[in-house]
């Protein structure tokens, strides 16, 4: 471990302040408060290690194949049909292509601190299948499918970050959260019959061969997730994001709810709160977007708010905004921050005030 928090690998109960991230309802596994810039993110495939049984597995393809018959249930009046995608249930549209499918996921497996003050992230490949099912079972951390996901924390120019509604009728995660967000691609490596028509893929292949890349997928980088989300769920004016100055400040573990691993990503914008909206594709998922400032008081205010009511608020994001504020505001603020909001939630639990 990295005995300093500009990058801090953080194994469990190591100090007092970690021990209030349980009440609030996140685990921070890694804390990069200046921030690590895409040079400085590195990936490394591993066997999945993922703890299995027999009955685990067999709920998985059985609670999958119930999910796909209740999605082609809801869709049958669009002509659409139900089949196979690799192996697994899936729903297709009138036109063959899979609509409703078990996806190709990233399992994070863990973190190692590199000497340039980057960090590497152990991967192995996971599918979406297996997350959605235990994801309700609270089975320990061992069990999860811990998939590897991204959170960008939009600044704007007047001092604000970004959050957003989800529409409970369409969600399976929280109705408030950090917006853009979203999985990180899993992407299949080249295969050998690939090579005569692309040398680029040969090149790729060969390379992952001898770095030990296990598996047959790898994963797309945190920045680049951040920006393909970022163009995906909010609308801006062009060329107010520069890619260069998007950085991980952490990771984040949803050990409330939905049990998976998120890159915490700041997206500096060179565009005022006002200028930044849901673009109509959007509105079907999401109900709107706020933005709260981001001086110490009010994104103190912000974590407590969001973990009085952790039901209806995203873990990834009260691990967000404990790191946003470290960012911003130092590390010492940063422990207090997770200490005070802790201190607070504590007292309004315990304080029933008279009828």
């Amino acid at each position: 471990m990295v005995n300093n928090i500009e990058t801090l690998v953080i194994a469990s109960n190591v100090e007092e302040w970690q021990l209030h991230q349980e009440a609030l309802g996140f685990e921070i596994e890694v804390a990069a408060l200046n921030g690590i810039a895409e040079d400085g993110i590195f990936y490394q495939k591993v066997p999945n290690s993922r703890l299995k049984d027999k009955w685990t597995e067999e709920n998985i393809r059985k609670n999958w194949a119930s999910t796909m018959q209740k999605a082609y249930d809801g869709l049958r009046s669009q002509g659409v049909v139900l089949g196979e995608f690799n192996g697994w249930p899936a729903v297709y549209s009138t036109e063959g292509k899979p609509i409703r499918f078990n996806g190709d996921r990233l399992r994070v497996e863990g973190f190692t601190s590199m000497p340039n003050g980057g960090l590497q992230f152990l991967l192995s490949d996971e599918t979406y299948a297996a997350h959605d099912f235990l994801r309700n079972t609270q089975k320990p951390k061992a069990w999860q499918g811990n998939l590897h996901t991204i959170n960008g924390i939009v600044l704007t120019s007047d001092n604000y970050f970004t959050t957003g509604w989800r529409r409970a009728h369409v969600t399976d995660q929280q109705v408030e959260h950090i917006i853009p967000a979203g999985f990180i691609d899993a992407r299949i490596l080249p295969k050998p019959e690939d090579f005569a028509e692309s040398p680029q893929e040969a090149v790729y292949r060969k390379f992952f061969e001898e770095f030990g890349m296990i598996g047959t997928h790898y994963g797309e980088k945190p920045v680049s997730a951040a920006v393909r989300e970022f163009g995906e769920e909010l609308i801006s004016p062009e060329g107010i994001v520069d890619r260069a100055a998007i950085k991980l400040i952490g990771v984040v573990y949803n050990s409330y709810n939905n049990h998976d691993y998120t890159c915490t990503m700041i997206i500096p914008v060179n565009a005022a709160r006002d200028q930044i909206t849901l673009p109509e594709a959007q509105l079907s998922e999401h109900s709107g977007i706020n933005f709260t400032a981001t001086d110490y008081d009010s994104l103190v205010s912000k974590l407590f708010e969001m973990s009085m009511m952790r039901d209806a608020t995203s873990g990834h994001a009260r691990g967000d905004i404990a790191l946003l504020i470290g960012h911003l505001h130092g590390p010492d603020a940063f422990k207090e921050a997770i200490k005070e909001a802790r201190d607070k939630l504590t007292t309004a639990i315990e304080y029933t005030p008279r009828q």
